[in-house]
């Protein structure tokens, strides 16, 4: 068979595939970028490298998604880069934005126990006030803030039980479902 009787197959051929192909790499990549909520901390990140406020927007992504070692990887690079910066720079005019990445680190540090403290504390109050439903709410937010998913449905479970009609306790059941 000759192309003469087709003579725009090749082209449109050639079109349609290098098209589809592009369409298959794009959908490719959105995907991996989707895959990451924190993308964008990363694109600004490599447009900008030595910038301290995008080592800190990253670092506090981790630190959001439970991602402990990236977490501190990000604050001491923030350190090295708040150390070299000048002075005045680390003077801030807006009372307390000029906590340092090394003082930031030891506060993320200290939060599992202060949650954990405070977690202890509503579940006293739960053993004192069984039908304290707020009690159960709190407790489940805390348990699912230290990432015991089966504790704060637990806790959850109960509180629905004692106020089954209660609005913010079935949208937390529906946030905290399998989807």
């Amino acid at each position: 068979m000759k192309f003469s009787v087709f003579p725009h197959f090749s082209r449109i051929f050639s079109a349609t595939l290098w098209l589809s192909l592009i369409a298959l790499l794009s959908i490719n990549a959105a995907t991996r970028f989707h895959q990451t909520s924190y993308w964008k901390e990363h694109l600004d990140l490599l447009i900008n490298p030595n910038s301290l406020d995008n080592h800190l927007a990253l670092a506090q992504t981790y630190w959001q998604h439970g991602d402990w070692p990236k977490t501190q990887i990000e604050l001491m690079i923030a350190q090295t880069l708040y150390q070299s910066s000048p002075p005045e720079a680390q003077q801030s005019k807006v009372l307390g934005a000029n906590t340092s990445p090394i003082d930031l680190l030891h506060q993320w540090a200290e939060e599992p126990a202060r949650l954990s403290k405070e977690l202890e504390f509503w579940q006293t109050i739960i053993k004192e006030k069984p039908d304290y439903r707020d009690a159960y709410l709190q407790a489940s937010a805390l348990s699912y803030q230290l990432n015991k998913p089966e504790d704060a449905k637990k806790y959850l479970d109960q509180a629905t039980t004692l106020d089954p009609n209660f609005p913010i306790a079935s949208h937390i059941t529906q946030l905290l479902s399998p989807r």
